[in-house]
């Protein structure tokens, strides 16, 4: 319905968005990516960091990390560490829905869950997993858990002060997640970055996302901020963003 229909389309998912990365991120600098998919953010900015720099890109899925696995291998720096895990505040289990990647669907959108039914998959806390000289960009894209992922790596963030990219789609989460953030010392912006990119790969002109948009935050440690970026600075944890959620 999003992914592989851009890509079918445009070829190329959200590279609007993607350019806003790579903007946040250096040659040698040090990436961990939560929710990676197939790969659209991790193969260009894996090929951005350089052999200098390392990508680690975390997806859950089987399907999609098989996938995601088989994009970044062909990465010539070969700075990835790919994780089949899914990440959170507890070490454990959570289950994956039973999925038919046969029809169509939003396989971006697939919340896992504590319940007992599905295929069951590995969590992990960031805290536990990585151990990191530095840490430069922290972005997270995990349906709904985005609390529990950063919960999760609150020593990291702590230890190295990330720049942040969360997203914050989901309004029954969104008060929590912008507290959390606000009580790590963060100031944050809201970015919303529309699907379609008039310069796309393919060089096609319809719009087959009208009025669609990613909602993510940018995330800056507040003894690093400069000034307002992005589409305006959350002020109140029930701040909401305008554009319409996909």
């Amino acid at each position: 319905m999003w992914i592989g229909r851009s890509l079918a389309t445009y070829g190329e998912f959200s590279e609007l968005e993607t350019a806003l990365l790579l903007r946040l991120s250096r040659p040698g600098h040090v990436v961990v990516e939560v929710g990676a998919h197939v790969g659209t953010q991790s193969v260009p900015l894996a090929r951005h960091l350089t052999a200098r720099g390392t990508l680690h890109a975390f997806e859950p899925q089987p399907r999609l990390y098989r996938l995601l696995e088989a994009n970044l291998a062909q990465v010539e720096p070969g700075n990835v560490t790919v994780h089949n895990v899914a990440v959170g505040q507890n070490s454990g289990s959570l289950w994956l829905p039973t999925i038919d990647y046969t029809k169509e669907g939003n396989f971006g959108g697939i919340a896992l869950s504590s319940n007992a039914d599905g295929e069951r998959v590995a969590q992990i806390r960031l805290d536990d997993e990585l151990d990191l000289s530095a840490l430069h960009l922290l972005k997270i894209d995990a349906e709904g858990m985005e609390l529990d992922v950063i919960r999760g790596a609150a020593g990291l963030i702590r230890q190295h002060r990330p720049l942040m990219w969360v997203e914050n789609d989901r309004k029954e989460n969104s008060a929590a997640l912008i507290g959390c953030l606000f009580d790590l010392g963060y100031r944050l912006m809201w970015s919303t970055p529309p699907l379609f990119n008039p310069d796309n790969y393919f060089g096609e002109t319809e719009n087959i996302f009208p009025g669609v948009a990613s909602v993510n935050m940018l995330c800056i440690p507040s003894e690093r901020y400069r000034g307002e970026i992005g589409d305006g600075e959350i002020t109140t944890p029930e701040d909401r963003p305008w554009r319409r959620v996909r």
